[in-house]
């Protein structure tokens, strides 16, 4: 059968709860042999588990109330459990099957994705150690979206700026320094944020009090938008 050799695990399930169809990605995902499986309860079998690991009461279980209401159901990020009583990480859907137009239980499809939730885990550790460095560093750092946005700013840069994270994040450069986007500074922004290319300048930058301030910028394309490292060369040029 061609279910039995896709990478998804694939289930069927009648309208008693009982099993009747497991390919073979299913049952290893489970720690089964297929026959071990074949019309026992689904649920008992699998133990669904919610986000937070506690148990899915049968009434709530996402298979259950497929069978109950006759709607498909997506679920990401839920748990099941293996034979030996470990627990992974699924993402997978219920559909409803019908047979000459009545109901007759359900097909379930669902892929383990422990291996992308370590990822995801380690991604997160990963930024939150970036943050930290840019959060310390002597430099301003401030990270500006597509829309213009101020997404991410250091404290140096707050400093830099004269203005507070909380005036800044969310708000557009355009609304906290008026005008800006008339002078060279923006125009080297805007080819970077468009065309993707990094540069490097010294800019002199007047405040909205009218005070002068000169400054090294480092500006590159991220994901986001731009990303701008500065140093203050005011006393440097003075």
């Amino acid at each position: 059968m061609i279910l039995d050799s896709v990478g998804e695990g694939i289930y069927g399930v009648d309208m008693e709860g009982k099993t009747t169809f497991i390919n073979p990605a299913a049952a290893s995902m489970l720690g089964y042999e297929a026959e071990e499986l074949i019309g026992k309860p689904a649920h008992e079998a699998m133990h669904h588990t919610k986000q937070d690991g506690t148990p899915y009461p049968k009434e709530e279980c996402p298979t259950c109330t497929v069978l109950k209401n006759g709607a498909a159901h997506g679920v990401v990020d839920e748990g099941f459990w293996k034979k030996d009583g470990t627990s992974f990480p699924v993402e997978y859907t219920c559909t409803p099957v019908r047979e000459r137009g009545a109901r007759a239980g359900t097909v379930m499809v669902c892929e383990d994705i422990a291996e992308r939730k370590k990822a995801e885990i380690e991604l997160i550790k990963s930024e939150e150690r970036y943050r930290g460095t840019i959060d310390s560093m002597m430099e301003g750092a401030q990270i500006i979206g597509f829309d213009w946005k101020y997404l991410y700013v250091n404290d140096a840069l707050v400093k830099q700026g004269r203005k507070t994270k909380e005036e800044l994040l969310g708000h557009t450069m355009m609304e906290m320094y008026q005008g800006i986007e008339k002078t060279e500074l923006f125009s080297v922004l805007n080819h970077c944020m468009k065309n993707r290319i990094s540069r490097q300048i010294e800019n002199e930058f007047t405040f909205p009090d009218g005070s002068k301030g000169w400054f090294d910028l480092i500006i590159q394309p991220a994901p986001e938008g731009i990303f701008i490292l500065t140093l203050d060369l005011t006393e440097r040029k003075k």
